[in-house]
């Protein structure tokens, strides 16, 4: 029947005509195309490798007071509870996005070297923003908002990249 001759031809694959054929023990080599037309090499095909989509995001490292602020992450999607820094687009303004949605007045940016980090899907671009807040901003603690020193931080429940991020972080 055709389920035994197809896994029959899987196990001589598998067997035979592995990583490095060997072609003087096939019982199949007399009819055999790749060996006919010395094609052997070119088989099996490598697979096509999977295009790993890239998404981008700016990650906001507000400091005030030797602090830095860390926001819980809902409990579903990536880094799920987990605490990291505030996200925008890459393109937004921060001086503005950090008034108008965190209500924190900005005194100064730095960026900082970029970092990325694969995922099983996709790999994520992240444009580290060292942003410090002006000193005397009023910064109120809400629902998954902590301030935290960087050392208190690297101990929390932190993904990866703010680790390593928060370890990069300048004196």
């Amino acid at each position: 029947n055709i389920e035994t001759y197809t896994q029959a031809l899987m196990d001589l694959g598998a067997s035979i005509c592995g990583r490095t054929p060997d072609c003087a023990r096939c019982p199949v080599k007399r009819s055999c195309a790749a060996l006919a037309g010395q094609a052997v090499a070119d088989y099996p095909a490598p697979r096509a490798r999977r295009v790993v989509r890239t998404r981008q995001t700016a990650m906001l490292i507000l400091t005030r007071g030797g602090r830095v602020l860390l926001k819980k992450r809902p409990p579903s999607g990536i880094w799920g509870g987990l605490l990291c820094f505030p996200e925008m687009d890459p393109g937004e303004d921060v001086r503005e996005h950090c008034r108008s949605r965190l209500g924190l007045p900005v005194a100064d940016i730095r960026e900082l070297p970029p970092l990325r980090h694969a995922f099983t899907h996709f790999t994520l671009g992240i444009r580290p923003l060292l942003c410090r807040l002006v000193g005397s901003a009023r910064v109120l603690q809400s629902g998954g908002d902590v301030w935290l020193s960087p050392a208190e931080a690297q101990d929390a429940a932190v993904p990866a990249p703010v680790r390593k991020l928060l370890q990069g972080l300048p004196e």
